[in-house]
């Protein structure tokens, strides 16, 4: 289970020249990013099943979607590749761990 219980900082990022801020949090040890900021971003894609589940900023329990493997991406002007895995949540749309 992934585990948001520490407070985070946003950083800048940028995605296919859409430009926008994340959260940044070294405790949580994982990439996490939102199913609206996926098919806002990149449109429709292909995730690699996986059974972990997140425990939400308001307490909720949240099914993972799937892995988004090696995405490369601009954050605070360095080019990185990350993988996320994708939530159906609205707390908050990515968060770089």
């Amino acid at each position: 289970m992934i585990c948001l219980d520490s407070p985070s900082i946003p950083i800048r990022c940028e995605l296919n020249a859409y430009k926008f801020d994340a959260l940044y949090n070294p405790v949580v040890g994982v990439n996490i990013m939102s199913k609206s900021l996926v098919h806002r971003l990149l449109g429709k894609v292909t995730l690699t099943p996986t059974t972990k589940l997140m425990k939400s900023l308001s307490g909720h329990l949240v099914p993972i979607l799937g892995i988004l493997h090696v995405l490369p991406f601009m954050v605070e002007g360095a080019m990185v590749r990350l993988n996320f895995y994708i939530f159906d949540t609205w707390d908050f749309d990515m968060l770089i761990g």
